[in-house]
């Protein structure tokens, strides 16, 4: 019997994300260490046919739903987490923020994994009201970011708990023909239209993988381009699928782990990096970073004439990140985190 009581992990969905991924990852690991958790996905995915864990619930919610939907979702998971009854709730992204700090049950423990380095992005001011409701709730809080020792707009100093990341690739399939790819969520702040425009420039194709509130958008945009540019959707781990000398393009505002460079970078990739605080935490060498889209440019150009490889990381680089991402660490991170939130009174 373990120490730890009931736990719940409650994320927006099953996939599309690195945070989602995560929360998946390490649910399922300390199931597998007998601990008593459920999950919640807020959202319906594409992944809901393939699950028979009755430790999973799917609410019945679409991305992208309105208020009323949202609503409505809101009064589900209520009766859901009475049914479940956890003693401690672990919360990851924004709109499980939300509902966690609307829950009207007393008593409960809650866990808020901050994600990014710009939390409620747009939303600043709603963002502000949600996290002065946790503070009521005396949350703990973990950080994914490495040397990140605030919250905004939170309170105390966060524990510091990676994702875990797995090398997937058993046998690479190159079902893609492009050697130059995006791969993330298609959100403002990501910037894909650098990593098209740049390829373009170069008049090379690119594969774009993710989708977002860009997708349309940027089809319509390169609706001419069809032979430069290529738009794959989501692609549940796109890893094996890409040729061994693919070059990985993020060209992000701001991130938080910054996990499709460290999955990458893992998985045996070469990428290229946006020169901002969060990338360079992963302290990759001075000639994996660029600071404006010309910048960006200048490197693809160079990457066509002395091959990828010249952005590949080095062995002890890729060795180094696969250690400190091992699942079994990260879980006993969270074991013991979980054992002294359950002390709290």
């Amino acid at each position: 019997m373990t120490d730890i009581p009931k736990v719940l992990v409650v994320a927006n969905s099953l996939s599309g994300g690195g945070a989602e991924n995560s929360a998946l990852m390490v649910f399922s690991e300390l199931r597998r260490q007998k601990i008593d958790i459920e999950f919640i996905a807020l959202n319906r995915t594409d992944k809901i046919e393939s699950i028979s864990d009755k430790c999973i619930t799917i609410l019945n919610r679409n991305w992208k739903d309105g208020f009323k939907s949202t609503f409505q979702n809101l009064f589900e998971f209520f009766r859901e987490v009475n049914r479940i009854a956890p003693k401690i709730v672990i919360v990851h992204c924004e709109l499980p923020e939300l509902y966690v700090a609307l829950i009207p049950r007393r008593g409960l423990r809650v866990i808020v994994v901050e994600h990014t380095t710009n939390p409620w992005d747009g939303r600043k001011t709603f963002g502000k009201i949600v996290r002065t409701l946790l503070k009521l709730r005396r949350v703990s809080w973990v950080t994914v970011t490495v040397g990140k020792n605030r919250i905004w707009f939170g309170s105390g100093q966060p524990t510091m708990i990676s994702n875990p990341v797995n090398a997937v690739i058993d046998e690479l399939i190159s079902k893609f023909d492009e050697k130059y790819f995006y791969i993330g969520r298609l959100r403002k702040e990501k910037r894909p239209k650098w990593a098209i425009r740049a390829t373009i420039e170069n008049n090379i194709p690119i594969g774009v993988i993710g989708d977002g509130e860009l997708a349309s958008e940027l089809r319509e945009e390169y609706s001419n381009k069809e032979d430069l540019v290529e738009f794959y959707g989501f692609v549940d781990n796109p890893w094996p699928k890409l040729k061994r000398d693919s070059l990985i393009i993020m060209p992000s505002e701001y991130e938080g782990d910054g996990l499709v460079a460290v999955e990458a970078i893992i998985n045996g990739f070469a990428v290229v990096l946006s020169d901002n605080p969060d990338l360079r935490r992963l302290n990759l060498p001075p000639k994996n970073y660029f600071k404006t889209s010309e910048d960006l440019a200048h490197m693809i150009a160079e990457s066509i004439k002395e091959g990828s490889g010249i952005f590949l990381p080095s062995d002890d680089i890729r060795q180094n990140f696969t250690a400190a991402r091992k699942l079994e660490n990260i879980v006993n991170d969270w074991m013991r985190l979980l054992r002294v939130v359950a002390k709290k009174r």
